[in-house]
Order: C-alpha cells, then structure tokens, then sequence
C-alpha cells in the first residue's frame, strides 16, 4: 500500500494538470497559438535548462553508465520495430503507417519521464543518459519509418527508400 501511495503521490499532480490543460483547451480558455508557443518554450528552454541544472548537480563521468544507455537504445530499438511490423501486418489502411508507427512508438519520456522522475526523486538523476540513448533514435527511426512508408514512394523498390531514407537521416539536423 506504501508503494502504491508513493506512486499516486508522483503521478498524480502531473496527471491532474494535464487535466487542467485539456479541461482549458475544451472550454477554450486558451487558444491553440497560446498552446503552440508553451510547447515551444517548454521544449527549447524549459526542458534543457532543467536537464542542464540536474546535469549540473551530479558527477556525469562518476554517474555515467553505458550499460543503460545501450539498454535504452536496445528497447527504443526493439519497441520501435515491433511496432513497425504490427502495423504493416494489421493496419488496413497502408497510407497511414509511417505516421502510426512514428506516433505511436516516439514516447514522451523528455518530458513525462523527466517530470515523473523529479516528481519521485527530487532530480532528473539519470534521465539525462536515457535520453541520450533514445531521442536520437527517435528522430533516426522517425525519418526512416516516414521515408520508407512514404505513399508517395510506394511505386519504387525497398533498395531506392532505403537509399532516400539514409539520404534524409543525414540531412536531418
């Protein structure tokens, strides 16, 4: 009972604003460029200058585990993958796959993760190398999936959107 009253205690409070968001947005209390630009500036300043302070706080190079950085990458990997093949096993329609795939395996850990663990924690500890180890996979198996699905290239062969698909993973910034 402890465990669960602990768990509620770090979720709960996050949960209940994400309700006081979408209960604003529903009764139009604010406009979606209000929400547009909080994104923003959650994304560009909030969350990096959170993980720069809570970086800040601990000794990277005593703290630093590459073990469980592979670890993240793996299950971002094997996550990301599995869902890749069930949606072209069961999805109908096929248009949509690239973007299912990508919406459904691109996590909210920056943001979610980082809050649950603070919340739990105090600091973002070790949020930090999961990060490292997942969001570049994020952005990589985003344009894979997206380049390889593309309905617009649906008509050329496997080896031609893999082509295009490294091609735009190396232009991506």
């Amino acid at each position: 009972m402890e465990s669960l009253i602990f768990s509620l205690n770090a979720t709960m409070p996050i949960f209940l604003l994400i309700l006081v968001g979408y209960l604003l947005k529903r009764i139009d209390f604010v406009s979606d460029e209000f929400c547009k630009i909080s994104d923003r500036l959650v994304f560009y300043v909030g969350l990096p200058a959170m993980l720069i302070h809570d970086m800040a706080e601990i000794n990277i190079r005593e703290n630093f585990d590459l073990t469980y950085v592979l670890f993240c990458a793996i299950v971002t990997s094997i996550v990301f993958f599995t869902i890749w093949g069930l949606a072209r096993r069961f999805l109908k329609e096929k248009s949509i796959i690239g973007e299912f795939v990508q919406a459904s395996y691109r996590s909210s850990a920056g943001i979610l993760g980082c809050a649950i663990i603070r919340s739990m924690y105090g600091n973002t500890g070790m949020a930090p190398l999961m990060i490292l180890g997942s969001v570049p996979l994020f952005n990589i198996f985003a344009v894979l999936v997206l380049s390889i699905e593309s309905p617009m290239r649906a008509e050329s062969n496997l080896k031609h959107r893999l082509t295009i698909a490294s091609k735009d993973i190396l232009k991506n910034p």
